[in-house]
């Protein structure tokens, strides 16, 4: 692989309705879809060469997938390994409800942190999103797209960096609905080139 685009999905209904994320399936807002839109078009304007795009098969996810494989005349692969965390008991809640129960992230060991019944650990998620891209990698395609979420987009960034897992007990990745990650090989370097390009999504 030489080029990876990450995009983080559009606005999702569980975004307005106080709902958890993670494993909770919501589709896009009428926002969302004008996000999806102005991904995808951002895209064919800057993209050369050909792409495969591969998408959670969450709903919000492949929504988002749908809008921009539609503007880019390709078709989608759908990988349930770039899914969110799964925040276990969780799926379904509103976000209070988790605020609530949910077990405070220590200052030590955050990786190994299981915050509720059910819920991956950070390593957990980590490993499922490795596995993915390895796979995703394995397919031999040079040019990818992945639509996925915000978590699981700063796991993807630490695999293309080469980081070790730990780095998640202290690092994360800036971004938001609807932003672009850019990410390429620069001679022999894992290279991440722009991390959450948005201006797309304004005005």
């Amino acid at each position: 692989m030489k080029n990876l685009i990450v995009i983080q999905h559009c606005q999702s209904e569980h975004h307005i309705n106080g709902l958890t994320g993670g494993w909770t399936d919501t589709s896009l807002t009428k926002l969302g879809i004008e996000q999806a839109n102005r991904v995808g078009n951002a895209l064919k304007d800057m993209l050369e060469g050909d792409y495969v795009l591969y998408s959670s098969d969450l709903l919000r996810a492949k929504e988002t997938a749908d809008i921009v494989s539609e503007i880019l005349g390709i078709g989608i692969s759908l990988e349930p390994g770039l899914r969110e965390r799964n925040y276990g008991i969780a799926k379904d809640r509103t976000s209070k409800w988790l605020k609530e129960r949910i077990s405070p992230l220590p200052k030590v060991g955050r990786i190994d942190h299981r915050p509720i019944e059910g819920a991956e650990t950070y390593r957990e998620f980590y490993i499922r999103v490795e596995d993915a891209m390895e796979r995703i990698s394995d397919s031999g395609s040079e040019n990818v797209i992945v639509v996925s979420h915000g978590g699981a987009k700063n796991h993807i960034i630490v695999w293309w960096l080469g980081l070790p897992v730990e780095a998640l007990e202290i690092a994360s990745f800036g971004g938001c609905p609807g932003a672009i990650t850019i990410m390429n090989m620069f001679k022999d370097f894992h290279n991440l080139d722009i991390l959450g390009y948005k201006r797309h999504l304004e005005g």
